[in-house]
C-alpha cells in the first residue's frame, strides 16, 4: 500500500545485522562473568518483565535473574529480588519516561535492604 515493499524486506535483515553486532561487542566484555540483571517493568508492585527482555538483557550481555523469556512478565516480592542479589538492576517502567521513573526511586530506596544489593552497593 506504500510502495515500499524492498524497503520493508530490508529492514529486518538491517535490525538483525544490528542486533547481533551489539551482542558480538557485549560478548568481549562479559566472556569471563555476565552480571546478573533485574529488570522491572513496575516498582509498586514490583514486576520482573518477561516476554522478549529476558531475551535483550542476554544479548546486552547479562543474565537475567528472575525474568523467562517467553512467559508473561510477573509480580515478584521485594523478597525475591533481595534473595537474587542482582549486579544491575534496569527500570523500565510501562508508559513511563525517565522523568516519571525518578519520582518512584524513594520507592525502591526505603525497601528493606535496598543497600545491601550488590546493585546499589557497586
Amino acid at each position: 500500500m506504500t510502495n515500499r515493499q524492498t524497503q520493508g524486506e530490508q529492514l529486518p535483515a538491517k535490525l538483525n545485522q544490528r542486533v547481533r553486532a551489539i551482542a558480538s561487542r557485549c560478548e568481549k566484555f562479559t566472556a569471563s562473568r555476565r552480571p546478573s540483571v533485574v529488570l522491572l517493568e513496575w516498582i509498586d508492585p514490583p514486576f520482573s518483565a518477561g516476554h522478549w527482555n529476558p531475551e535483550l538483557v542476554r544479548l546486552a550481555g547479562g543474565d537475567d535473574a528472575i525474568g523467562v523469556a517467553g512467559q508473561h512478565s510477573v509480580g515478584v516480592t521485594w523478597d525475591q529480588i533481595v534473595a537474587a542479589d542482582p549486579d544491575v538492576i534496569v527500570l523500565a517502567c510501562c508508559g513511563f519516561d525517565v522523568d516519571r521513573i525518578q519520582q518512584d526511586i524513594p520507592i525502591l530506596e526505603s525497601s528493606a535492604n535496598w543497600n545491601s544489593l550488590s546493585a546499589v552497593i557497586n
